[in-house]
């Protein structure tokens, strides 16, 4: 485990540092190149010629080696997408990044979590130490489509932040999670280089390990599981209500898997009948991915959040399925939890909640600028508010 000293600025969570990320590489079609041919060779089940391995190898003869050797073409660099970025990420500070299609949005939340090796510069993520799966996390990532485990809707809600037990999973209880973690800061830095083959492997294994070494400490015992009644809290404070009802079969009217249904009698939440319900409606097992909806899947996904609560969530696009009050709803539950956000997105709607905006633009360049009065009032406005 790394020992390193926690960020001079507390508010701070990521900084990037002289970022220049690239688009993939791509070989002309019709041109693999000689390892390429000899593996398309061997997937096909045909050996390659003679000559082709042979000039590559040391035991070579002299004629073969005095022999002029295919020159392999060189491949076209990879497209710039972001050049140069300088850019400090505070807890304090909620950051929309924007821009057209294929500027980035997406290549730069990976190069900040650890997951993208192509280009140059430094990421600093700072956090805690914790044990993967066993508490809470600083910087949690959200993408587009949640992954939904699957088993119980208690566990599809807990996961990542904390493991279940296999009888916990199928909605069995249990005694909840035993292992602890750490409370010493990390500074976990890694450079981007232009990674290539097996190089590429360990360095998206190593980065994507550091990129779990980070959770936050506060009043609750580090590896304390949310009961029941919280995780139904977090489900109610993203419109989940109705879902939990939907599974627990209280709806009164309407198809079980009509999710704009409503019901004869909406049930009254503060009811202890209701309360009851709901809870046992956490045991509950399915494949959820496929039986819940993307808007649901989404607000799930912020669910987590609220539970997890880290410093910083970072959002990719990750309330596109929802329509814009259920957006609002999901935006201010993160501000009442506390939780900064770094979203990537397209609405207009989204200035309304953030403070700073970064703009990307097509062949690399890009502005940071603060968000103002008259902005967010016009996202406020498209949204409704």
């Amino acid at each position: 485990m790394l020992d390193l000293p926690r960020a001079a600025d507390d508010d701070v969570a990521l900084e990037a540092r002289g970022l220049t990320l690239r688009a993939p590489r791509r070989a002309p079609r019709g041109d693999l190149g000689a390892e390429g041919e000899a593996a398309a060779a061997a997937a096909a089940g045909v050996a390659p010629a003679a000559s082709e391995v042979e000039s590559e190898s040391e035991s070579a003869t002299e004629a073969e080696t005095e022999a002029p050797r295919r020159r392999r073409p060189r491949r076209p660099r990879g497209q710039r997408l972001v050049r140069d970025l300088d850019l400090v990420v505070r807890a304090s500070r909620r950051l929309l990044i924007v821009g057209p299609s294929g500027t980035g949005k997406t290549t730069l939340l990976r190069a900040f979590a650890g997951l993208w090796g192509r280009g140059r510069g430094a990421v600093t993520r700072y956090g805690r130490e914790r044990v993967p799966g066993r508490g809470r996390e600083d910087l949690l990532f959200l993408p587009q489509r949640p992954y939904l485990p699957l088993g119980s809707l208690r566990a599809a809600t807990l996961y990542p932040a904390w493991a279940l037990t296999e009888a916990e999973a199928g909605g069995g209880g249990g005694d909840g999670i035993g292992a602890g973690r750490g409370d010493g800061w990390l500074e976990t830095v890694f450079g981007l280089g232009g990674f290539s083959g097996a190089g590429a492997a360990a360095a998206a294994a190593a980065a994507a390990s550091s990129a779990m070494l980070a959770a936050r400490s506060d009043a609750e015992p580090a590896d304390a599981r949310p009961t029941d009644d919280a995780v139904v809290a977090a489900l109610e404070a993203v419109g989940l209500g109705p879902l939990l009802d939907r599974v627990g079969g209280l709806e009164a009217g309407g198809a079980a898997d009509e999710e704009d249904a409503p019901p004869a009698r909406a049930p009254d939440p503060a009811d202890p009948a209701t309360r009851r319900r709901r809870r046992a409606a956490l045991g509950a097992v399915g494949d959820w991915g496929a039986a819940l909806s993307l808007g649901e899947q989404q607000r799930l996904a912020i669910a987590r959040c609220l539970l997890s609560k880290p410093r910083v969530a970072f959002l990719d696009e990750s309330t596109s399925a929802l329509d814009l009050p259920n957006e609002a709803t999901a935006y201010l539950a993160l501000a009442s939890a506390g939780v900064g956000v770094v979203s990537v997105g397209h609405r207009p709607s989204l200035a309304a909640f953030h403070d700073d905006v970064l703009e990307l633009r097509p062949g690399g360049g890009w502005e940071l600028r603060a968000i103002g009065d008259d902005e967010r009032e016009a996202g406020a406005l498209r949204k409704g508010g």
